[in-house]
């Protein structure tokens, strides 16, 4: 399937089998930003930045993609926009033969660009020509771009809504990638066009800045400003990736959470919520096992949770936080995370649930004042 995509920049063609996009000849001061989210996962896993002669490949997972193009004007007042698209289809590895699961993933922050007395500068959108020369030296050393802008997410929710109201056949539900590295810049243009435009990356596990690259030139006219972003990220790609090659994943370490759910006599229900990240998990989800990056020494609390007419018996013999086990009636237990060595610590909490005692009942254990009418006895 070839998908013949017309819009205000021109023709943009998407290719299923390679997931290259490539945009026919359009006018100098406008980029075109393609955007892919997968189909299968939901996730916006990568974009490129095609302008009148560029031609960039998506380095993107297998899989069905929703493609999405936006218009950036660099000179005048139009507004973005988002147009939706079509599905193509991408190779499962990147140049460096790294799967999906192995990418460290990047996005691009805030880029300013402002004249010497705090204006604006010329150009409108300086985040798109920093991409544009830093997509393609990346994404060839196995980086994962993703999008995280305002302009994306709402795209996104639309077409997760046009789905959700059978408006579209198309699933997908946003749920997009989380990147370790972040892309910010900050630049000052004088009267007399000289400019002078700095870009860093932030490893975004540590908060720290660890690469940084500046450049000084003319950048009056957009072909000048074309030149020197180039320049820029041509020199700042190589140490970005050699900082992000060392750390793919930003010295965090993935957490494997499995949550097993127990019950006891007629048996009861609850739920597990753990923080990070904040996800409340009940009994349908047992065995599941949910990924997630921390910094090494971060808590992970665990808070046990029991539906309306039951009670929580207790984190059960065999629950581990990484190679420790544990065993706690309390419905709160916070486990450390530590880097055992390979970059993934496993988290598999045994939660067992019971159903309240009939009213009037005396009771033991301080975890069944939470059922009506018992009268808890204290040993």
């Amino acid at each position: 399937m070839i998908a013949c995509l017309v819009a205000a920049v021109g023709v943009v063609l998407a290719s299923p089998l390679t997931g290259v996009a490539t945009a026919a000849r359009s006018t100098p001061s406008v980029l075109s930003t393609v955007r892919a989210v997968n189909v299968d996962s939901g996730k916006i896993s990568a974009l490129a930045v095609v302008g009148a002669r560029g031609r960039y490949r998506l380095s993107v997972p297998a899989g069905a993609y929703l493609v999405v193009l936006s218009k950036i004007r660099a000179t005048g007042g139009s507004s973005d926009r988002v147009d939706r698209l079509a599905v193509v289809r991408a190779a499962a590895r990147d140049r460096v033969g790294r799967t999906a699961a192995e990418r460290p993933v990047v996005t691009i922050g805030k880029v300013t660009l402002t004249s010497a007395n705090g204006a604006r500068g010329g150009i409108r959108s300086p985040g798109a020509l920093v991409l544009r020369g830093l997509f393609k030296p990346l994404t060839d050393r196995g980086i994962t771009f993703v999008d995280t802008s305002a302009q994306v997410v709402a795209a996104s929710k639309r077409e997760q809504q046009l789905y959700d109201d059978g408006r579209s056949a198309t699933p997908v539900s946003y749920n997009p990638l989380k990147p370790t590295y972040e892309i910010t810049g900050a630049g000052t243009q004088l009267p007399n066009g000289q400019l002078t435009m700095t870009l860093d990356l932030k490893n975004l596990v540590t908060g720290q800045v660890v690469a940084t690259k500046s450049v000084t030139g003319k950048g009056r006219t957009f072909g000048q400003l074309e030149g020197l972003f180039g320049e820029l990220s041509s020199e700042f790609a190589g140490d970005a990736s050699q900082v992000i090659d060392q750390s793919p994943t930003g010295g965090a370490v993935t957490v494997d959470l499995t949550v097993i759910f127990l019950t006891e006599g007629m048996g009861g229900t609850g739920s597990v919520t753990a923080s990070p990240p904040g996800r409340t998990i009940d009994k349908a989800e047992t065995g599941v096992t949910y990924e997630y990056k921390v910094a090494p020494g971060t808590t992970v609390s665990l808070k046990a949770t029991p539906d309306p007419g039951s009670y929580f018996v207790g984190w059960q013999s065999g629950s581990e936080c990484g190679a420790t086990g544990f065993q706690s009636s309390d419905p709160e237990y916070s486990c450390t995370v530590t880097d055992p060595g390979d970059g993934r610590f496993a988290i598999t909490p045994g939660a067992n649930f019971d159903h309240c005692p009939m009213p009037g009942t005396y009771v033991n254990d301080p975890n069944e004042a939470v059922c009506p009418g018992v009268t808890v006895i204290h040993n």
